[in-house]
């Protein structure tokens, strides 16, 4: 489960990939929406479509708006640290957990992700390595980088 503090309550709208995200997070829990608009749907617009935990798209934007730090006041990662974590687990349509993540966005702690550019690089030689080594995929692969 996400820890968040109580009553919490934030709304976080982004695009990737020409996909439109909206995540409402809340006491701890996400509610991820996407649409494919031709522009960023308002708020209440009917054109988003409320995921699910089944879909891929729903882990990346958990992973997008999750706080990744003990102190939930303070934020490890910048904005385009998410972006970066999020458009890697969209083009390799995955989650990875967090220490994979990481090194492919090319997070480095203190720093934050300072290899921006070889991000897809790194996310196609980890999908690689995974594929040769047949690495045992997880029981729901989609969550990983989000638990």
């Amino acid at each position: 489960m996400i820890d968040f503090p109580e009553d919490e309550m934030q709304t976080y709208r982004f695009t990737m990939r020409n996909t439109y995200y909206r995540v409402e997070a809340y006491n701890g829990n996400f509610e991820v929406y996407y649409s494919d608009a031709s522009t960023m749907p308002n708020p209440g617009d009917i054109s988003w479509v409320l995921l699910d935990d089944t879909d891929v798209l729903y882990w990346i934007g958990v992973v997008y708006a999750y706080k990744m730090s003990d102190d939930t006041t303070y934020n490890v990662y910048d904005c385009q640290d998410y972006r970066t974590m999020g458009a890697a687990c969209q083009m390799m349509n995955q989650v990875p957990d967090f220490e994979n993540l990481e090194y492919i966005s090319g997070y480095r702690p203190g720093v934050g992700c300072s290899e921006y550019t070889g991000w897809s690089a790194r996310a196609k030689e980890w999908l690689e390595r995974e594929r040769r080594f047949d690495i045992p995929t997880f029981d729901n692969p989609l969550s990983e980088g989000a638990d």
